[in-house]
C-alpha cells in the first residue's frame, strides 16, 4: 500500500525503508562517515521513529559550538546534463527550526530554505519548484526540483545545512540544538535509467 501511494519506497522483511532510484548511499543513517561528511555537527544514527514505517532509523543531528556552517554532505556521481531531478529530506526540529537543502550538479548550485516548524519555504535559488509537507511523527518532507545544467558532471554534492533563521548558515552553534533527519534522496525524474527502477537487497544505496 505504501509503495502504491508514494512510488518512493518498499519495505523489506526486516521493516527497513528503501528508496527507488536514490543517488545517495545510506539515506537514513547520516552517521555513516564513509559516505557522509559532517561539519560542526554531532550525528547519531537510529534515534527516532521515522515517518513512513515507524522503525527507529532517523538520525539525530546536534550542532557543535564551532563558529561555522553546521552541515552534512554526500558526494553524488549520478547527475546527467539537462535532466530533471528531485532532492528530498525528511526533517523534524529539535531546537533548530530551519534547514537549507543544497545540491551542486558539478556546474550549478540549487538551494532552498525550509522552516520545519511552521511548514514554509524560504529563499529559493535556481530551483524549478519546492514543497514542504507535514508527515507523521512531527517530520516535514522538504523537496527541491531542478533541471541539471547542460554542463553538469558526475562530480556533485548533496548538502543539508542547519540555520538559525532561514537565512544564516554560519554561526556559533549550540550543542543542545539540532534536527532529526531521515530519507535523504536524489532522484532523477526524466530519462530514468532502468537500474533506478530496482530496489537492491544488499547493503548499498537503498539501505538505511
Amino acid at each position: 500500500d505504501v509503495w502504491l501511494s508514494t512510488q518512493w519506497l518498499d519495505i523489506c522483511p526486516r521493516g527497513e525503508a528503501r528508496f527507488v532510484g536514490n543517488g545517495l548511499t545510506y539515506p537514513n543513517d547520516l552517521a555513516k562517515t564513509s559516505y557522509w561528511t559532517a561539519t560542526a555537527l554531532t550525528i547519531t544514527g537510529n534515534q527516532l521513529a521515522n515517518p513512513l514505517d515507524g522503525s527507529i532509523t532517523a538520525s539525530k543531528l546536534l550542532e557543535t559550538t564551532a563558529n561555522s556552517e553546521h552541515k552534512v554532505v554526500q558526494n553524488v556521481t549520478s547527475f546527467f546534463p539537462s535532466q530533471q531531478y528531485t532532492i528530498t529530506a525528511y526533517v523534524r526540529p529539535n531546537g533548530r527550526n530551519n534547514v537549507q537543502l543544497v545540491v551542486y550538479d558539478g556546474d550549478t548550485t540549487y538551494s532552498a530554505f525550509y522552516d520545519v516548524s511552521a511548514g514554509t519555504v524560504g529563499t529559493v535559488v535556481n530551483a524549478t519548484g519546492t514543497s514542504i509537507t507535514l508527515q507523521p511523527n512531527g517530520f516535514y518532507v522538504c523537496q527541491l526540483n531542478f533541471t541539471a545544467s547542460s554542463a553538469a558532471t558526475s562530480s556533485g554534492t548533496y548538502t543539508l545545512k542547519l540555520s538559525t533563521n532561514g537565512s544564516t548558515v554560519s554561526y556559533t552553534g549550540d550543542a543542545t540544538k539540532g534536527v532529526y533527519v531521515w530519507g535523504c534522496l536524489v532522484q532523477q525524474i526524466t530519462n530514468v535509467p532502468v537500474s533506478d527502477l530496482l530496489i537492491p537487497w544488499e547493503i548499498g544505496r537503498a539501505h538505511v
